[in-house]
């Protein structure tokens, strides 16, 4: 843990024992959360002895929480496998990545859609300064607000501009040819490439391990990338490496996928520093460089003590019964799919951003007017879908945790989950 996290998790440990909702949030803890978290880490531990892994790597942000109950685990179990924090995010790495991606790929994973996307948004991926932007812009013939939403349709006129402009293409060649010695310097001197290892993650779209795997291969790196994760939407790519998941996986527990919502797992999860965003040299090493930002719920006092929590009972696991994973699983699936108010309501003070930049983020759940409530049933998506017709501007992150704050039940909350089996079933 660095200089800042300590900071900042000092400041906020004095502030826990006066919250107001310690006793709920405790309580949640010990009752779901934390057998969930406890029994996922265990896992990895477990498999990672039996696969002869030497050193598991815990990717920042999400690998923060997870290293602390590893280390809890190997102290009481006596495994042998190191644990190391790795800094970097999507960002990160794809801006490395940008020299040794195919250019398709580069184009698909910088200019991916996404919610409220702005021009602006599109090229903050970039880290570009505001001169770049407009030069990139002057090359394009852009002369709208660079702030202004985009419609689906102007997203997809914008990045055909952009993968044909002169100036956004001049700026992915200097940023990849900046950011590769100094990331690939950072992974060489943080990860023992001759030794068999494996990186810890929450996961979702395994992009990161993708991402990972073409820098240490460029680097020389021979082996299969192994990749611990809760869970995995998508159909993952063999030449990736192997893909180890926890509670769901591709056409594996897909009404619990359904039920689950990874943007509250992410956020409990998560470390109080901020996104690597690069790295830079740094008193003769190569070191990470973080947002200026800090972590978007760092300083959240209900997610501190509900960490808090979690690591208190990985240090002592009274009643954990390994055998009963599915069991605690359903339980943190009722809770996100039907949660207490009280519960919706403190979780949905979290904000969250779908952009790897970081731009624009909403809170996790909120009261929503009839508008868009009406959007969450099912014909009217699939008639939206069906016309190519732009969802509403403000997004939905915890649709379940909003039914809630709307004092809305089954009807809605039945078609979120039919929605989302669909959207499992497709990916």
């Amino acid at each position: 843990m660095n200089i800042v996290e300590e900071r900042i998790l000092t400041e906020l440990s004095e502030q826990t024992a006066d919250f107001e909702h310690r006793e709920l949030a405790e309580k949640i803890t010990a009752e779901v959360i934390a057998p969930v978290m406890y029994g996922f880490v265990n896992y990895i531990m477990k498999s990672a002895a039996e696969n002869g892994i030497k050193t598991l790597y815990f990717l920042a942000r999400d690998g923060f929480l997870m290293q602390k109950i590893a280390e809890q685990i190997k102290a009481a179990r006596g495994y042998s496998v190191n644990l190391r924090y790795l800094y970097c995010s999507r960002v990160s790495l794809r801006l490395a990545a940008i020299s040794v991606m195919p250019t398709e790929e580069t184009y698909s994973l910088l200019l991916m859609s996404g919610v409220s996307v702005t021009p602006k948004s599109l090229l903050d991926r970039l880290y570009l300064t505001r001169e770049q932007r407009e030069e990139i812009y002057g090359d394009i013939g852009f002369t709208a607000d660079e702030n202004g939403l985009l419609s689906k349709a102007e997203l997809g006129s914008l990045t055909e501009r952009l993968k044909n402009s002169r100036a956004y293409n001049s700026a992915l060649d200097k940023i990849g040819k900046e950011r590769y010695p100094l990331c690939t310097g950072y992974l060489r001197n943080n990860i023992d490439l001759s030794e068999k290892f494996a990186i810890a993650d929450t996961g979702w779209t395994g992009s990161v391990q993708h991402t990972l795997g073409l820098l240490l291969h460029s680097m020389g790196y021979e082996e299969r990338l192994t990749g611990y994760y809760f869970g995995l939407y998508n159909k993952q790519n063999p030449l990736d490496g192997d893909y180890y998941t926890y509670a769901f996986s591709k056409n594996r527990s897909v009404l619990g996928a359904a039920r689950f919502n990874n943007h509250l797992f992410e956020a409990i999860c998560s470390a109080p520093h901020g996104m690597t965003v690069g790295y830079e040299q740094r008193e003769g090493e190569i070191a990470p460089l973080f947002d200026k930002r800090e972590n978007l719920n760092g300083r959240n006092l209900f997610i501190l003590t509900i960490q808090q929590g979690v690591i208190a009972y990985a240090e002592n696991p009274v009643g954990f019964d390994e055998s009963n994973k599915q069991g605690d699983l359903d339980r943190m699936y009722r809770l996100m799919f039907k949660p207490p108010k009280a519960f919706a309501q403190l979780c949905g003070s979290l904000y969250f951003s779908d952009d790897i930049s970081e731009e624009r983020p909403f809170p996790m759940a909120e009261k929503l007017d009839d508008k868009r409530l009406r959007s969450l049933i099912l014909p009217v998506r699939m008639y939206r879908k069906l016309i190519h017709a732009d969802s509403a501007a403000r997004p939905v992150f915890w649709p379940y945790g909003s039914l809630a704050l709307s004092d809305k039940g089954g009807f809605y909350r039945l078609n979120w989950l039919i929605w989302g089996i669909l959207w499992l079933m497709k990916k």
